[in-house]
Parts: structure tokens; C-alpha cells; sequence
């Protein structure tokens, strides 16, 4: 997929999760929802960069949007606080 570098945050609305195959010429399929207080994109910014979901609102939704560059800011402002965040990124991208 196209290269990721930004968590999206859902403040208010809901997302809808889209995922097609390498594989299939088929449209993307809906796999998820994601409400306020979820997040998306924290696949790529962990992983290898590549994104795996595309993300639709279903209504109308408030996302901020996080660059890398800011994550890494916020890391060295809140130190041991990020590393909180860090793990909780990291438990989601192993499910």
C-alpha cells in the first residue's frame, strides 16, 4: 500500500475500515468501525510504513490527524508517558 506516516484519531462520528487483497481486483471490503476514542494508522507508523486500510466516514466524523513528526515530539515532552502510548500502539498492531 501507499506509504502511512499519520495516526488519525476519532474524536466524534464513525470510520469505516476498508481492506481489498493484493490479490483481488474485487472493491474493498468493510472490515471495521471505529468510533470516538479509537485510532487508525498506527499499523504503518509501527510497521514497515505501508498502509493496510483505507478509512470512509460513515457519518460525520471530527479526526485529528497526528503526523510522525509530532509523535516523535510528543515522545521527548512526555517521556515514560509516551512509551505508555507506545505499548498500547504496539499490543493493537499484534492482534
Amino acid at each position: 500500500g501507499d506509504m502511512g506516516r499519520t495516526l488519525y484519531l476519532v474524536e466524534s462520528g464513525r470510520l469505516g475500515v476498508l481492506r481489498s487483497s493484493a490479490l483481488s481486483r474485487q472493491a474493498p471490503q468493510h472490515v471495521a468501525t471505529l468510533s470516538a476514542g479509537e485510532y487508525a494508522g498506527e499499523m504503518a507508523l509501527m510497521g514497515d510504513g505501508s498502509r493496510t486500510a483505507t478509512l470512509r466516514a460513515e457519518e460525520d466524523a471530527v479526526v485529528l490527524a497526528v503526523v510522525e513528526r509530532e509523535l516523535m515530539r510528543m515522545s521527548a515532552m512526555l517521556g515514560d508517558g509516551y512509551e505508555l502510548i507506545a505499548a498500547t500502539i504496539n499490543e493493537s498492531v499484534a492482534r
